[in-house]
């Protein structure tokens, strides 16, 4: 099926390097752009992760990696200090070098994740950003 105009926009937007955030009720259509994306991300041999609120939310189409996004990040329960999250994330070789080998993530069913985990999850790519 065909992308509308909206999705389209949404693709061509992600093509030249913007961050994106689809949101919606279901039925609206966000599972044909995210598809797209996928796709192309593919075609042009880049690397994509799927991360998602919950094991049950990871539901988007099974290319690339997908795992939560607390085990993405290495996270945990996130019930300790941002500062110690953090220095544990960083301490950690291979999680690093998973993140930094990544150059698309699409976080599945984000809106279902709390602003704490959207946070640090920020500040883990921040925190990378200024180590490269």
């Amino acid at each position: 099926m065909a992308l509308n105009a909206e999705q389209l926009a949404a693709l061509k937007f992600v093509a030249d390097g913007h961050n994106i955030f689809i949101t919606g009720k279901a039925g609206v259509g966000k599972s044909r752009p995210v598809t797209s994306i996928l796709s192309d991300c593919e075609s042009w041999n880049m690397k994509v992760a799927v991360v998602c609120s919950s094991r049950i939310a990871c539901s988007v189409d099974g290319r690339g990696t997908v795992s939560t996004v607390h085990s993405f990040y290495g996270l945990g329960t996130a019930e300790i200090p941002a500062n110690m999250i953090l220095e544990r994330s960083t301490a950690i070789a291979s999680l690093i070098n998973k993140i930094r080998n990544v150059d698309i993530i699409i976080w599945d069913e984000a809106s279902m994740s709390s602003s704490r985990i959207l946070e640090l999850v920020n500040l883990l790519h921040q925190s990378l950003a200024v180590d490269s």
